[in-house]
């Protein structure tokens, strides 16, 4: 019975996705002959790139992201206070990107999540941000960066205690 559980588990391996092929697929969606369901999924996995790459890109940092839905505010938080200007702007972008995914995933009510421009908008704005990420924290400010979440953290553990 070892070979089918080896087998098993060489294919969960393989199936390992980088979360830049969301993008891949938000573009091939937003850029297609245009339906309703092909344009919000583009922008639900457009911010899902976006948001995996900051998360793979704060582990390589040695940060832990919350694997619940807790985890996109972390991610902003964490980005927002590494005192890089770049990365609070894109604590910020991710914010709004997360703000049309939401509204792409649940608000069916919602013409916006449908409009062709708006959805090749909110593509473009994942490319960028991720662009941004990969610049900032690849960057000669890595270490500079590291050092200001590590500090925030250490702010925010210390305000939850009694003192």
């Amino acid at each position: 019975m070892a070979g089918p559980r080896q087998n098993t588990t060489n294919l969960r391996l393989r199936l390992i996705v980088d979360p830049k092929k969301f993008l891949d697929l938000a573009q091939v969606l937003a850029f297609e002959t245009p339906q309703a369901s092909k344009l919000r999924t583009a922008t639900s996995r457009a911010y899902y790139a976006a948001y995996n790459v900051s998360v793979k890109t704060l582990d390589g940092m040695g940060f832990r992201i919350d694997r619940s839905g807790n985890g996109h505010g972390q991610v902003q938080n964490l980005l927002g206070n590494s005192k890089n200007e770049d990365l609070k702007k894109i604590s910020s972008d991710l914010g709004s990107l997360l703000t049309n995914r939401i509204g792409a995933d649940y608000r069916m009510d919602d013409p916006r999540a449908e409009n062709p421009t708006n959805v090749k908008a909110h593509v473009l704005h994942a490319s960028r941000i991720i662009q941004a990420l990969e610049r900032c924290c690849g960057g000669p400010n890595r270490n500079d960066i590291i050092q200001a979440i590590k500090d925030y953290g250490q702010l925010i553990k210390g305000a939850g205690q009694k003192g």
